[in-house]
């Protein structure tokens, strides 16, 4: 019976080049990985090369057979390029330096090959193989191999072992352990290759194993490939359970929508975050699971970022749903992408229930609000004493603008009315961790002294270390000028009470000195004229005596002073005797007109 080794090639070809077709495919979907166009391509060649040895084997003469030998040689050379650049490919994933020489070989050879007519390629000299092998016939025209096609076929023995070793060592490395199938294979083509060369040459007679062995080889390359592919598929849902748990125990929503706002998928956080199940927001405009006043906005975020299309997410704060009667606040933040499939547009975002940040904004914005407006001075420092902020109030006090005042200390506002020490048992109270009351005289930027009443504090974060002192200062200098008058007033009051007390008495005790002059004048009469004159003294000072304890009653009382004119000769004159008396007759008393000597 006669082998009909024609067809089972080319069904050998046609299955090699499905293969190759379907890995190409792989490599579309996978540009990264290229083992498999480099798979692909090998695939191909040997398609090629099976597709020529149908033809060898259906020559019906040497010289026809020739023909067929040369193509096979030539498809060859791109098989050997092709196995060697996937094997790089699968072990390495690159070309390595080893890789040339047998790319440059094959290189030379495809040229060669095509325009040769010697017999470095192919000889004359026909052989015609025919034998029995297990009871079926079969029938080869060829003609002997030339001396570059014998190099050829040592080099692809070589380029085999190279192949068998890198992948051994990978193997070893565990770096591919799908790397053992297409290993077997390997050893089958190298055999086949040992196997053919030497029918070739006329060695013996046996039948070409080479298409069976590309065969095998091919089924040995797929399953690796296919067996990675799967792990990798294996992996990859492994890896999307993990990602999806992740995504769902994390506390904010993930959500994407199509380019019209249309929720696409929601993370497990939707409940949370939205007050809906994902199932309820799937299909539905993202819009709507927002407060009506932010509907919009919402819509017009979706479109803008649609619309800009770039990978910079942006990211804006609107009102959610209201839920158990109190106001919810969320952040949106999203990026474009193109989904693998057909190009279609998605928008994935993640959304925030920022609530609590944004009440606490808004406390703080009220806080540095009402900081700004204050009418007390607000100074911030930090643990060094540098001031860090100083409110507008501050600005107004000291005259000193805020930017020139940043980075500086108090110590700019001295006046030198304190000593050390009083700056030393203020930071030692506040370093302790105490608050300080008390009062500074300190100095504008003008020059102009003014006095304040301050309260330092420390500020602690959430460990209790201090990091910073916060001051507040009030101008008192109106103040203790009003408390300073406040002051003399009450002390002039209690000089009035006890003028008005000693006026009294002293006017009761006047009045009876004048009546006992008066009796005493009567009495004596003019019998004595010096003792009379010293009467009308004693009466003239009671007189006076009398008037004093009058301007004394009035002061007290804060009555209307009256004015008078008054003889300051007649003055001067009725203390004459009294210091001629004082002096004694050793001290001459003269008068400024010097009209008598005493």
């Amino acid at each position: 019976m006669e082998w009909n080794q024609s067809f089972f090639t080319v069904c050998v070809a046609a299955v090699t080049f499905y293969v190759g077709a379907f890995h190409f495919l792989f490599f579309v979907q996978f540009p990264k990985r290229r083992e498999n166009l480099a798979f692909a391509l090998a695939c191909a060649a040997i398609a090629v090369y099976d597709v020529f040895s149908a033809g060898l084997y259906s020559a019906g003469s040497c010289a026809e057979g020739a023909v067929w030998q040369k193509r096979q040689v030539l498809a060859l050379c791109f098989v050997g390029a092709t196995m060697v650049w996937f094997t790089s490919e699968f072990v390495a994933g690159r070309v390595r330096k080893a890789d040339i020489p047998f790319f440059v070989f094959w290189a030379l050879m495809v040229p060669v090959l095509i325009f040769d007519r010697t017999y470095l390629t192919f000889t004359d000299y026909p052989l015609e193989k025919h034998f029995t092998l297990f009871g079926i016939s079969f029938h080869y025209y060829e003609v002997r191999p030339g001396l570059l096609v014998d190099i050829q076929s040592f080099v692809g023995v070589l380029a085999a072992y190279h192949i068998l070793r890198s992948l051994l060592s990978c193997l070893r490395q565990r770096c591919r352990p799908e790397a053992k199938p297409i290993i077997v294979g390997m050893l089958f083509v190298s055999a086949a290759v040992v196997n053919d060369t030497l029918v070739s040459s006329g060695v013996y007679s046996f039948v070409y194993l080479i298409e069976t062995s590309y065969l095998w080889m091919v089924i040995c390359m797929a399953y690796a490939l296919t067996r990675e592919h799967l792990v990798t598929q294996k992996a990859l849902a492994v890896s999307e359970e993990k990602y999806r748990h992740l995504v769902d125990s994390l506390p904010d929503a993930i959500f994407i929508t199509d380019e019209r706002g249309i929720v696409l998928s929601v993370s497990g956080a939707a409940g949370a975050v939205f007050g809906a199940a994902p199932s309820e927001m799937a299909g539905r405009p993202f819009e709507s699971f927002f407060h009506a006043d932010s509907m919009e906005r919402v819509k017009k975020f979706i479109q803008d970022v649609v619309a800009r299309s770039s990978a910079a997410g942006d990211i804006i704060v609107v009102r959610g749903l209201p839920r158990e009667g109190r106001q919810i606040w969320l952040s949106l933040s999203a990026t474009v992408s193109t989904s693998l499939g057909g190009g279609r547009i998605e928008v994935h975002g993640i959304a925030r229930d920022v609530t609590q940040r944004t009440i606490a904004e808004e406390e703080r914005a009220r806080l540095a609000a009402a900081v700004e407006a204050a009418d007390e001075s607000i100074i911030i420092t930090d643990t060094n004493g540098v001031i860090l902020y100083v409110n507008p109030c501050f600005e107004r006090m000291t005259g000193y603008a805020r930017k020139d005042i940043i980075g500086k200390t108090p110590a700019i506002l001295q006046s030198g009315r304190h000593d050390r020490s009083f700056y030393s048992n203020m930071w030692a109270t506040i370093s302790s961790g105490q608050t300080w009351h008390g009062f500074f005289v300190n100095r504008r930027k003008d020059g102009v002294l003014f006095e304040e009443e301050a309260v330092i504090s420390p500020v602690r974060d959430s460990t209790g270390r201090i990091v910073n002192y916060v001051a507040v200062k009030r101008d008192v200098t109106q103040q203790r000028l009003l408390e300073a008058e406040l002051r003399h007033s009450q002390t002039m009051e209690a000089v009035g009470r006890l003028a008005r007390g000693v006026a009294h008495d002293l006017t009761n005790m006047l009045v009876i000195i004048t009546n006992s002059i008066h009796l005493l004048q009567q009495k004596l009469g003019a019998q004595d004229e010096t003792v009379s004159r010293h009467l009308s003294n004693i009466v003239s000072a009671a007189e006076k005596a009398g008037n004093l304890t009058a301007e004394l009653m009035a002061f007290s009382q804060k009555a209307p002073m009256s004015l008078r004119e008054i003889d300051l000769n007649k003055s001067a004159r009725s203390l004459e005797e009294m210091l001629v008396r004082t002096l004694g007759p050793s001290v001459p008393v003269a008068r400024s007109d010097k009209s008598r000597a005493a």
